[in-house]
């Protein structure tokens, strides 16, 4: 059961997200069929936490089972999909290296999507969400950050 609460016009969800870098790129999820291009990550199951589902989701969309370095930023984004508001509370942890390269264009486990390499350099120029991770992956935080997005 994952943690997200509906609402008639407002939806909250926990999730968690993966920072994998390797030679200077970040490995993202491009969605095909709608372009979007996004970290490995997912909801948080209930009596789950956040470490255990940020393995779980790299494991279910790499194939390979990464561990994690550190927790890098908390992200507390805001905003509107579909007419409905949304709250969404996203740990994101930066993950070691796979041990097998993962070739570009490798399908995850869910229809349409596929990871992709993506330079950091070329990060400001690319359609990543949240925006945030567009600059921040530039130079990484020693410490934790908190970041809040509307």
């Amino acid at each position: 059961m994952d943690i997200t609460m509906h609402h008639p016009d407002a939806c909250f969800t926990l999730r968690t997200a993966a920072i994998i870098l390797r030679d200077d790129c970040l490995l993202a999820v491009r969605h095909a069929p709608t372009g979007s291009i996004y970290t490995i990550g997912g909801r948080v199951h209930m009596g789950e936490s956040t470490a255990d589902a940020v393995r779980r989701e790299a494991l279910e969309e790499t194939g390979q089972a990464l561990d994690i370095d550190r927790l890098l930023f908390v992200h507390e984004g805001f905003f509107t999909h579909a007419g409905k508001k949304h709250h969404e509370v996203c740990f994101f942890y930066l993950m070691q290296s796979p041990a097998t390269p993962i070739p570009d264009h490798t399908p995850t486990d869910q229809p349409g999507e596929v990871l992709v390499w993506l330079p950091v350099n070329h990060l400001p120029d690319t359609p990543l969400v949240p925006a945030f991770l567009r600059t921040a992956l530039q130079d990484l935080p020693l410490q934790i950050k908190h970041i809040v997005s509307k």
